[in-house]
């Protein structure tokens, strides 16, 4: 059943007709360049082009100073300010001055060109990308675009996965801005074909990625989309239903379980190994850098590889990363890094669902848009749990842009609801 509109939905938030300017189109631009980098790693060797990799970053940078010089100097100003991201998401503009600041030092001073320098900067992207949301007119073309343009990039890596299934590995640590499309399709499409076949396309390339952190992508994604209906639809139904709707949930919550611990006691036959060994040794070395400083770890002064030495890997000389974002911040920002980390993301998570992510608000235009930007953020998160993502520019573009989306439509949401109130 279809819930009606509350009457706190932001409504000044609705799809409108307008033009983006051209700093906006320019920003959008970067994305699409950002995407292009991301889906073309496997056929394109970008990374051997000297810094191309980063020209989203260094071309966003200047737009967004043009857009707050263009903002304060109109004579129409936009609510909420450039600035105001900073009162919700500060411990993460600390935690990117905490790591430019160390890695910059280990960087220019220290002579080391493999720093922590990428995980700082790219994190700072999401008060940009807030910042393009909060100051623009039309703020939901922006999103419109965006999501777009992902969802033709994970298009792309589909028809990759099919191409190459158990002929070559691609597209496994992308994977984070694949299957949360599902949502996008789910919740955007309207005639019934295209919105379950989105889902089950989606979902289901989780086991031609066949990884595990596609497997933990997927049962997030699935999860989330679950929760979000069955709170949106339960309120509204007559108690018989209600009764037969928990009757089902336990059948299938015992199912997933039942399935969960027979994967897991036939993990060897079913599962990936994962490379415990590998990533079991540079997680174990990643802790005891953070027992030796607790607080604050290393500063962010240290190369962001080391040489493994277990077994010869194959690839750039066994110099390889801790393969663990969340390791590399507990053992190079202490308990510090990892605590304005996860402040961070839980500030921004509760702001946004307070003001768009809740179920009463799934008959808003943006909701599509808003839900989609929330799994991609949770993807995201798993997937640098056990990937080093945030060292690599295409992706780590793409991971705070969305971030600073979800903050930046939260936080017009709010202005525009209290005004209204």
């Amino acid at each position: 059943m279809t819930m009606a509109v509350s009457p706190v939905v932001p409504v000044g938030l609705q799809r409108r007709a307008g033009s983006l300017r051209w700093t906006e189109q320019l920003f959008l631009l970067c994305i699409a360049l950002a995407v292009l980098i991301v889906v073309s790693r496997f056929v394109w060797p970008v990374e051997q082009i000297p810094y191309f990799e980063h020209l989203p970053l260094l071309l966003t940078l200047p737009l967004f100073t043009f857009t707050l010089i263009e903002r304060r100097l109109s004579a129409k100003r936009i609510e909420p300010t450039a600035t105001t991201s900073l009162r919700v998401a500060w411990p993460l503009a600390l935690l990117t001055l905490f790591i430019v600041a160390g890695s910059g030092y280990a960087r220019l001073a220290l002579g080391v060109q493999t720093s922590f320098l990428n995980m700082g900067l790219y994190m700072g992207l999401t008060f940009a990308g807030a910042s393009f949301i909060t100051q623009s007119a039309t703020p939901e073309r922006i999103v419109h675009v965006f999501c777009q343009l992902l969802l033709w990039g994970a298009l792309a890596m589909g028809v990759g996965l099919i191409v190459y299934f158990r002929r070559r590995e691609v597209y496994h640590e992308e994977i984070f801005l694949v299957i949360p499309l599902a949502a996008y399709g789910l919740l955007q499409f309207r005639r019934g074909l295209a919105r379950w076949g989105s889902v089950l396309f989606f979902l289901g390339l989780a086991a031609l990625s066949a990884k595990n952190t596609s497997y933990l992508v997927t049962l997030l994604t699935a999860s989330y989309l679950s929760l979000l209906f069955w709170w949106r639809d339960n309120g509204a139904t007559s108690p018989v239903h209600r009764v037969w709707r928990y009757y089902m949930a336990f059948v299938v919550l015992l199912g997933a379980v039942v399935a969960a611990v027979l994967l897991l006691e036939y993990r060897e036959t079913y599962l990936p190994s994962g490379n415990v060994e590998f990533r079991s040794h540079t997680y174990a070395l990643a802790w005891e850098r953070f027992l030796e400083s607790p607080f604050w770890g290393t500063g962010f002064v240290v190369a962001s590889v080391e040489k493994f030495r277990l077994y010869t890997v194959g690839s750039t000389r066994n110099v390889l990363p801790t393969h663990s974002d969340v390791m590399d911040l507990l053992a190079n920002g202490g308990a510090l890094g990892i605590g304005l980390w996860a402040l961070g993301l839980i500030r921004i998570g509760r702001f946004a669902y307070c003001r768009m992510l809740a179920s009463r608000y799934l008959s808003h235009p943006l909701a599509p848009y808003v839900h989609t930007l929330a799994v991609i953020s949770l993807a995201a998160v798993i997937t640098y749990s056990f990937n080093p993502i945030m060292l690599k520019p295409g992706m780590a573009y793409l991971v705070w842009i969305s971030l600073g989306f979800l903050l930046g439509l939260a936080l017009r949401s709010d202005v525009v609801r209290r005004s209204e109130e």
